[in-house]
């Protein structure tokens, strides 16, 4: 018999790796506010922060959106 979490629970390294992307995300996204990068940087961030960390439901996440008409 398999028990639900045993499919759901995620080892520790995923958990760091988890921590890590939203840490990453945080400081690009207080950069971005404060207008120390553009919407176009940023978007290259998350996309660089995706690869390297691979967060849970990494393919569902939102696209950040470049308004920045380049």
């Amino acid at each position: 018999m398999i028990f639900m979490n045993e499919l759901t629970t995620p080892a520790a390294d995923e958990l760091i790796r988890n921590i890590q992307y939203h840490q990453a995300q945080k400081a690009a996204e207080l950069l971005l506010s404060e207008g120390l990068i553009s919407p176009a940087e940023y978007a290259k961030i998350t996309d660089i922060n995706r690869m390297t960390y691979h967060p849970f439901l990494e393919e569902i996440l939102p696209k950040p959106v470049d308004i920045s008409g380049s």
